[in-house]
């Protein structure tokens, strides 16, 4: 599901224009598709929901009551992991995806 969700967003952005929101590029779309392999590979819950962000980016949130955890990929090349208890900030960290 996530894989296809990617893709579609990765071969045709119309949807994403016809709602304002601009569309990931095709090499942040590789870069979630790479880190959702990965997180495959280590044998991690695949997340709750994927959605674009307006600014171009990625988000993938998980919901675990009564924490919740965010990575999201922006389109400016950082990658920002959140974690949530009830709905506060506890913890976040900031990297970059792009080299």
């Amino acid at each position: 599901e996530i894989i296809r969700l990617l893709n579609g967003w990765r071969e045709d952005t119309s949807g994403l224009v016809a709602e304002e929101i601009d569309p990931p590029s095709r090499e942040l779309t590789d870069q979630a598709l790479r880190t959702v392999a990965w997180m495959r590979a280590q044998g991690r819950f695949p997340p709750d929901r994927v959605l674009p962000c307006p600014d171009g980016g990625i988000a993938f949130e998980w919901y675990q009551e009564p924490w919740d955890f965010d990575l999201e990929l922006s389109a400016d090349g950082t990658v920002t992991w959140a974690k949530y208890f009830q709905a506060r900030t506890v913890e976040r960290h900031r990297s970059t995806w792009k080299t």
